[in-house]
């Protein structure tokens, strides 16, 4: 849900506590097309900025874009029911 361009892949504590630690950021669409034995569902808002979505390839994955932006404009109880129907 909400996949940027780039990510971290890493958890670091110090940056819950305000504790400023150097960042890597990776690429993620290589990272998404190594998983091939799984199906993957993407979820993004319409305003998202930095989506990943618009480099997927439409014909191999599922692809779900939604009103409002990072947030979905807060409709969380629609988004599990359509990842619940997708699941399905």
């Amino acid at each position: 849900m909400g996949i940027s361009n780039t990510a971290q892949f890493e958890f670091h504590f110090g940056s819950w506590v305000g504790i400023q630690e150097k960042t890597i950021l990776y690429k993620t669409l290589p990272e998404v097309e190594k998983i091939t034995s799984q199906k993957l569902l993407f979820i993004a808002g319409e305003k998202e900025e930095d989506s990943l979505i618009e480099k997927l390839d439409k014909n191999k994955y599922n692809i779900l874009v939604l009103k409002g932006g990072h947030h979905f404009g807060g409709n969380y109880k629609e988004i599990g029911k359509l990842i619940n129907k997708w699941i399905e």
